[in-house]
């Protein structure tokens, strides 16, 4: 009578496991949505990003990629943040989509920055993490204009250069800089900052 309850209970764990992997392999196929939930409500954030992706890949909605890119630069996976945050910065509404963004920040109450200058940065940053530096400063100086804005894109690369201690690529930004024709207090900041930086 033991064995048979044993045996009993091991198909019936059996059969449960096999559920459950059934079902998490449909979901993760044909519900990414639900596992990003599912994975952002366990801190699994590796998966969650790879879930966004999956999302926006079903979707392609500029709104699901966004969040992708930004979900693959929070765990360091600089390669597809490169690849898809160039896609990001070149669709067709972008902008417009940064205009709703930045309009939801502002009536949360929150104190944020401009999302266009956000996205750009974390895009070039990810460029920089992989040695793609030169497209790094002309993906970051292409989201500036006049007057250069605060948080900007390209503060957001100086701050990681500043970080990684590559005196040489401050270097280089603050030469880019110097042919900026403003006189926006954000610009003259940044500009000490990395003169004092590439002065030490």
């Amino acid at each position: 009578m033991g064995k048979l309850i044993a045996k009993t209970a091991t198909l019936t764990l059996a059969a449960l496991l096999a559920v459950c992997l059934i079902s998490f392999g449909v979901f993760s196929i044909f519900f990414p949505s639900v596992m990003v939930d599912v994975t952002n409500g366990l801190g699994m954030e590796r998966a969650c990003a790879t879930y966004s992706l999956s999302v926006f890949e079903r979707s392609n909605k500029t709104s699901d990629l966004a969040t992708a890119v930004e979900r693959c630069y929070n765990v360091g996976r600089y390669d597809t943040v490169a690849e898809y945050g160039e896609k990001l910065l070149g669709r067709e509404d972008y902008y417009s989509y940064c205009k709703e963004r930045d309009q939801k920040t502002e009536s949360q109450g929150y104190a944020g920055g401009n999302f266009q200058q956000y996205t750009t940065g974390i895009v070039a940053c990810a460029q920089y993490e992989i040695g793609q530096k030169d497209l790094a400063l002309e993906t970051a100086l292409g989201a500036v204009g006049d007057p250069f804005p605060e948080n900007s894109s390209v503060a957001y690369l100086a701050f990681l250069a500043v970080e990684k201690d590559d005196i040489e690529y401050c270097g280089n930004i603050l030469s880019a800089l110097q042919y900026l024709d403003d006189q926006s207090e954000a610009l003259r900041d940044l500009r000490e900052i990395l003169l004092q930086v590439c002065s030490e």
